[in-house]
């Protein structure tokens, strides 16, 4: 008489894939995740330095800066392309101001949807003298704006 074998999975084999699959998901969730916050704050320093590139072009027909993104052809506020940080301008300093012309400063802030609020660089700026930089600590800005 010949024995037929069932066919299917062990509760063992179930087991041991699972194990598998629950040990590679607790490796790549978070390494993705910070994927996906570095690609949303890298689209934030683009609409940054499209604003920029925005001042320059206006400051070449107006020799002077313009005071306000409404001025720019930008609505406000304005937002990242994926709307996870706000835009705004500054007075770059006490004699380079938004009303006289001479500078201006851009900040992009992160929202509070969707943990951007917790990403590692803060805020990051963008002045009319091209300085990057950003608002925490305990990291270089080489490793926040690439």
């Amino acid at each position: 008489m010949q024995r037929v074998r069932p066919s299917g999975f062990t509760l063992i084999e179930m087991m041991i894939v699972l194990a598998i699959v629950g040990i590679l998901t607790a490796i790549a969730y978070p390494s993705y995740s910070r994927y996906v916050l570095r690609s949303y704050r890298a689209d934030a320093e683009a609409t940054l330095v499209a604003v920029a590139q925005s001042q320059e072009k206006y400051y070449t027909l107006n020799n002077m800066y313009a005071s306000s993104l409404v001025s720019l052809g930008y609505s406000t506020p304005l937002y990242s392309q994926n709307n996870r940080y706000t835009i705004e301008m500054n007075d770059l300093n006490a004699s380079a101001t938004l009303n006289s012309g001479l500078g201006y400063s851009l900040k992009a802030t992160a929202n509070l949807t969707g943990g951007q609020n917790t990403e590692t660089c803060g805020d990051l700026t963008l002045d009319s003298l091209g300085t990057k930089n950003m608002s925490a600590s305990g990291v270089s800005v080489s490793d926040c704006w690439r």
